[in-house]
């Protein structure tokens, strides 16, 4: 076990229908340090990659703090490098709205985020 790891086991006990205690599953939960992606991004067309490339480890969030159409979602992804509205695999994320991955969730590559235009804020940590 690495110093830098923190866990959390639980056990938990549950009295079944004829009074007898079973043990339910062993839960561990391993973190990291997250890291932080935020940026304020100018789209022109193309996806923007962020946490410069790196896959999270565990999980991710991506939260749009300020766009110049707030009507309009951007797009995030970790498997296209094309996030769109067409593109299977891409989540929308509207202004002050956030998207992020479920507990246990393992991002399958690099996050994506795709604007149709003008310039956003976006918020984002990697776990």
């Amino acid at each position: 076990m690495k110093k830098s790891e923190i866990f959390l086991i639980g056990l938990v006990c549950v009295v079944g229908l004829a009074g007898a205690a079973k043990a339910a599953s062993l839960v561990t939960i391993a973190s990291t340090p997250s890291s932080d992606g935020s940026a304020s991004i100018t789209f022109s067309g193309s996806a923007v990659q962020l946490f410069g490339g790196a896959v999270p480890l565990t999980g991710y969030k991506v939260a749009l703090t300020s766009a110049t159409q707030s009507s309009t979602p951007c797009w995030v992804s970790d498997s296209t490098s094309t996030p769109s509205a067409t593109t299977t695999g891409s989540y929308p994320v509207f202004f002050q709205g956030q998207y992020s991955t479920e507990v246990g969730e393992k991002p399958i590559g690099p996050v994506y985020i795709w604007c149709p235009a003008g310039t956003v804020i976006v918020s984002a940590k990697k776990w």
